[in-house]
């Protein structure tokens, strides 16, 4: 029988006004403020107005209604500018952890003592190759 996973508990968020959440209705409550505060102090020609309110509008909805990731804009926006300026960007390669390179630099001293006795081992059996040269050699006059 094939079977989905349901959630238990659906979030949702509080509506304030109509449809409407809190920060959505304060996000268009500032941008409505801003469009009579620029008609009223500036007193443009109505092509302006609506181009300014049409501005102010797409800013209330970045700000109020769209969701990036599951963030709200500014949240995004944060996370970004941390990312780029303050994160290095070359990331690095790694295949390595620290307890293999431990590992790895035991084995490497292991080696090098191994190394180290075995040239001395060399040593000493050219040593006694020679001995037994000079020996055959007197040998051999005698």
């Amino acid at each position: 029988m094939i079977s989905v996973k349901v959630e238990k508990e659906i979030k949702q968020e509080n509506r304030v006004i109509g449809r409407f959440t809190l920060r959505q209705s304060i996000c268009l409550g500032v941008s409505a403020a801003l469009i009579a505060l620029f008609a009223i102090i500036f007193r443009p020609s109505t092509d302006v107005l609506m181009g300014f309110g049409l501005g102010t509008g797409g800013l209330a909805w970045l700000f109020g209604f769209y969701k990036r990731s599951g963030l709200y804009i500014e949240y995004f926006l944060i996370k970004r500018i941390k990312l780029i300026s303050l994160k290095n960007q070359k990331r690095l390669y790694r295949t390595k952890n620290a307890y293999i390179r431990l590992l790895n630099e035991y084995y490497d001293g292991c080696r090098k003592k191994d190394m180290a006795s075995k040239k001395k081992r060399r040593q000493i059996k050219k040593q006694e190759a020679a001995r037994k040269k000079k020996k055959s050699r007197l040998r051999a006059y005698l």
